[in-house]
């Protein structure tokens, strides 16, 4: 038996995959096993997977993340699994640190590892959205998250299993982690934040990339706060009153647009550039942020793609309230 399974699912990650787990096999802790889980992925990354020491297991459809998590698990040996991204990399004592924590804390049976904002990106769209999970869902003055974070957590193989791992009815990657985080809370237990695992992400995303990831994930986390009947748990996260005030600002903005036949040009212009300063004013402590971990210039890159954020949030909002009630679509 291991302290650690690793269980590292990868679909056509050829880019990065072979850094990842690299640096797994570097650690300074060697009391684990890895469990690779291609999801359907191409011959090229299964290849270079297949240069390490790990159990390989491929699968003959692409089914999303949560089904090959679950995969991966079911061959898990370890006494903690650490659900691992094939875009994550570690440092070669984050093992022994995370075994120091797991034992000072007994009785707890889910970890979250967060991500290392002062990782440098050549894209600012993958800059912004790090930023962006390092302030909200990694938030510094919470010890416990309920919005969890799949690229790298750790969990109670025996409590996995208890609970049945992670929603089978996801068929694709959107809201499988967040539903996994409230699955562990709906069992009384809570999900410590592993602030000093600083781990590095390194996603390959392009804009649309970008736009078609938001749009799969808020649309499904929508659908999951509607089946659940726990929208208000989002809404009332202590630092998410910003994004919720965003929304609405935003939304009124939309609802203006067709009082450009009432209004004079010079003020529907002025109107929207008054709610758009609004909207930025209320994110101030992001850009703060922002500002501090990066620089101004960032801080200006990323505007933008704070403002394409908040849109689809919107969109997604909507898409979702659409295919859950019309179409009937849970997932």
């Amino acid at each position: 038996m291991f302290f650690f399974s690793i269980v590292v699912p990868f679909y056509n990650s050829k880019k990065i995959i072979e850094k990842s787990l690299r640096s797994i096999f570097k650690s300074t802790f060697k009391d684990f096993e890895v469990i690779t889980v291609s999801d359907n992925s191409d011959k090229e990354t299964i290849d270079i997977v297949k240069k390490f020491n790990t159990k390989l297991i491929e699968l003959n459809n692409n089914n999303g993340t949560a089904h090959a998590r679950n995969v991966g698990a079911k061959y898990a040996k370890g006494k903690y699994i650490i659900f691992m991204d094939s875009d994550i990399i570690i440092n070669k004592r984050h093992l022994s640190i995370i075994k120091k924590k797991l034992l000072k804390y007994p009785s707890e049976v889910a970890f979250q590892a967060i991500y290392n904002s002062q990782t440098v990106y050549k894209s600012i769209i993958v800059t912004y959205l790090q930023l962006y999970l390092c302030y909200y869902t990694f938030s510094k003055k919470i010890k416990f998250i309920k919005n969890l974070n799949g690229s790298f957590i750790v969990i109670k193989n025996i409590f996995f299993k208890k609970i049945k791992g992670f929603d089978k009815k996801f068929i694709s990657s959107n809201a499988e982690d967040a539903d996994f985080g409230y699955k562990i809370l709906d069992n009384n237990k809570k999900i410590r934040i592993l602030r000093n695992i600083k781990v590095t992400h390194i996603p390959q995303w392009t804009f649309w990339i970008f736009i078609k990831k938001i749009l799969r994930i808020h649309t499904g986390e929508m659908k999951m706060f509607l089946r659940r009947k726990n929208i208000t748990d989002k809404i009332s996260q202590f630092n998410y009153f910003p994004i919720i005030a965003s929304i609405l600002i935003m939304f009124t903005q939309l609802l203006l647009f067709p009082l450009i036949w009432i209004l004079s040009y010079k003020k529907f212009i002025l109107l929207n550039l008054v709610l758009l300063f609004s909207l930025y004013l209320f994110n101030f402590n992001f850009l703060r942020y922002v500002f501090k971990e990066k620089s101004f210039l960032v801080c200006l890159k990323i505007l933008p793609y704070l403002f394409i954020h908040i849109l689809l949030f919107i969109i997604c909002f909507l898409k979702g309230l659409f295919e859950y009630y019309i179409f009937n679509k849970k997932y």
